[in-house]
Parts: structure tokens; sequence; C-alpha cells
């Protein structure tokens, strides 16, 4: 049997409570269409209105058009993503007259921030093509940058396709992934990480220079003043300049933090990588080929590894240590450089290359010795350093191995 049970007054007096919930942002993809042909019912028609009215989070989809604007990414919107709908037809030119820091794009003080599939280009006052500081942090992935230099190109040390940290002192530092890229026609330099606490991952961009010009020295990738940087699988070239001041460079490694240069395939500038005091920097199965001077040239440091390289017909020599210590210089391989395969040389100011480790290497066709060492001390054929294992034809002095 079932029994019946009369409600009590306590349960007819409940009355169903609604509460209201805390306020949540939403991520969302707001519109942009200069022309609203694409998408008809954008309600934005420049990028930076969109940026001023987005929360972080937010996706950013820009329609074909040209922009001519300075994009300005602040500090209060994180992970905002701004994203070309069709890979390159997006264009972000620079206005007449740039303000600011005189970026194209600028990533301040905002994280996590992507920019994809646009072309950001001058020419014009421009210190960089997207630049990333005062604690931003952004990928950078799949954009054409180019023409960030002044019309016409002239020796103004700025003009950089990607600009990660500051030129200012008051700059603060910026981390960034630069992948995927092609980045030309800039002024001074494709991708420049500079300053302490700046870092960036760089990795498969396509760099090239103006080709020989006595304008300005320019350099693909420059790590620079304490800055940490992973520099793999980029293709770097033509970078090189005409003057007798100075060289261009594929990578430059100057005065920096924690730096790996692996896998990058560097033809036809001046040096394919220079690094002048950096302690500990690595230099990695690259591929270095047609320089007007060096392959590979490390200056005034400790504690490099420069291992599995392939240093080709260059114009002075495939691989060059200038007053380096206590390195490693392994399996390496260079053929028909103009002078020398791999040299161990003296600065008369910064001292003798000592204390190295040549091992392994081979070393054929070059013009004047396959190896090379003026050094002098207790080490291999009485020089400085330690030579085994190397396969090679010449070498000065006698008795190197």
């Amino acid at each position: 049997m079932f029994r019946s049970f009369r409600r009590s007054p306590v349960a007819r007096s409940r009355r169903l409570c609604v509460e209201a919930l805390e306020t949540r942002d939403v991520p969302s993809t707001l519109l942009v269409d200069d022309d609203r042909k694409q998408f008809r019912n954008a309600p934005y028609a420049t990028i930076s209105a969109a940026v001023a009215a987005a929360h972080p989070g937010d996706t950013i989809l820009v329609a074909r058009g040209t922009y001519a604007e300075q994009v300005v990414i602040p500090e209060d919107k994180d992970n905002l993503k701004l994203v070309s709908d069709q890979s390159g037809k997006a264009v972000i030119q620079a206005p007449t007259f740039t303000t600011g820091r005189k970026a194209v794009v600028e990533v301040d003080g905002a994280t996590n921030v992507t920019v994809t599939g646009f072309t950001i280009t001058g020419p014009g006052d421009l210190n960089a093509g997207v630049q990333v500081v005062d604690g931003g942090s952004a990928t950078i992935t799949s954009n054409d940058i180019l023409d960030i230099r002044r019309n016409p190109l002239d020796g103004v040390q700025t003009g950089i396709g990607v600009l990660v940290g500051g030129l200012s002192l008051t700059d603060g530092p910026g981390t960034a992934v630069v992948s995927g890229n092609t980045i030309k026609g800039y002024q001074k330099g494709g991708v420049l990480v500079i300053g302490d606490g700046s870092s960036a991952t760089i990795t498969d961009n396509t760099i090239t220079g103006a080709g020989p010009t006595g304008v300005i020295a320019q350099n693909g990738v420059q790590v620079s003043e304490g800055a940490d940087a992973r520099v793999i699988g980029n293709t770097i070239s033509k970078n090189s300049y005409t003057g007798d001041d100075t060289f261009a460079s594929g990578v430059i490694v100057d005065t920096a933090g924690d730096v790996t240069v692996a896998g990058n395939t560097l033809t036809r500038n001046d040096v394919g990588v220079f690094a002048r005091v950096t302690d500990g920097v690595k230099v990695v199965a690259n591929d270095v080929r047609s320089s007007s001077s060096t392959g590979i040239y490390l200056f005034g440091l400790s504690g490099a590894v420069v291992a599995g390289n392939t240093a080709s017909n260059n114009g002075f020599a495939g691989i060059y240590l200038l007053s380096v210590t206590d390195s490693s210089v392994v399996a390496n391989e260079t053929r028909n450089n103009g002078q020398y395969g791999i040299a161990l040389a003296t600065d008369a100011d910064a001292g003798a290359s000592t204390g190295n480790t040549v091992a392994g290497n081979t070393a054929r066709g070059n013009g004047t010795k396959d190896l090379f060492d003026d050094s002098t001390g207790t080490g291999t054929a009485g020089t400085a350093n330690t030579w085994v294992l190397n396969s090679f034809k010449t070498s000065s002095p006698k008795g190197l191995k």
C-alpha cells in the first residue's frame, strides 16, 4: 500500500530562488573589413578599432584589403589573435606618418598574442614591421614582412622586420616565436632580439637581404645585449656590404646570452654566422656557402661548440676562430674555401686562440691551408690547442692531426 504524505508547512513555503551569475568574458570573433565586400556586416573598418573593442582572448579576423595604419596591442589584450582571413591578402601598410615606436604592428605588453597570415609592409620612416616590447609576448607566423625601410634605402640603423625588445633604454624586453615568415626588403635587419630578458625562437623563416650594397651593412638575424635565442632551420641570404669599415652577416650574435644557431642554410652573405663576446654559443649543423668572406667566424669568446656544419666555397675561411678559448670544433666539413678550411688565429689585442679541441673534421681543397693554427704552447705540433682525428691534406704548422 502506497502511503501519501502531506507537505509540511516548511515545504509549502519554499520558492525557486534565482541568483545573479558573475559576469564572464567569453572569447569572441571580431570581423574587420575595410569595404564590407567580404564580411558584409563587419562592425569594424580598421584593425585598430577592433583591437580597441576586443577583450582578452578574442580573435580579430581581417578580410582581404589594405589597411593603412599602425596597430598597437596594449597590455590589457592578452591572448589576442590577429588573423588574416586569406593568407597574405590582408595588408597592413605603414601610413605616411608613423608615431610612437614607429612599428607597423606593436605588441606593447600584451602576452600570448598571435599575428598570422598578413602582409606587413612599408616603406616609410619605420623602426620595425612587428615589435614585441615591454614584457609582451607573441607568436608571429606565416606573414610576409616586406620593405621595412626608408625609401630609398639609406644608412640609418633602423628598419627591422621583426624586433623583439626595444631600441630605447627605457623599453622593456619582449618574447617571441617567429616562424614561417618571409622577411625581405628590410633596411638594417630581418630579425633583431635585443636586451636582457628578451628571448626568441626564430625558425623556418626565409630572410633575404638587399644583396651587395654600399649603403648599409645588413644582418639577417641579430641577437644582442644579453638576449637569448634559438635560430633554427632558417634560409638566410644576400646580406652583403661593399664598404670597407664593416661587414654584413647572415646571423650575428653579439654580447648575447644563451644562443643556439642550428640547421640553417646561409648563402651569399659576407659572413654566414658571426659570434663575438658570447660565451657558450652553439653553432651546429648549418650549411654555410658562398660567403664573400667567412662561413663561421667566432671572436673573443669561450666555451663555444661548432659541430656538424658544412662550410664550402667561402671567400676567406670555412671556420675561423680569432682569440677564442676552451671551445670545441667537431665533425665539420670545410671544402673549397679561399684560404683556410679551419683556422685558429691570434688577435693583436685580444690574444691567441688557446685550449680548444679540433677533432673529427674534414677539410679538403682549401686555398692556402686546410688547417691553420698560429698559437704556441704544449698542444698538438707546438700549438696551444688539441688537434686530433681530422681528415685533411695541408696544414700550418705541419704535424696537426
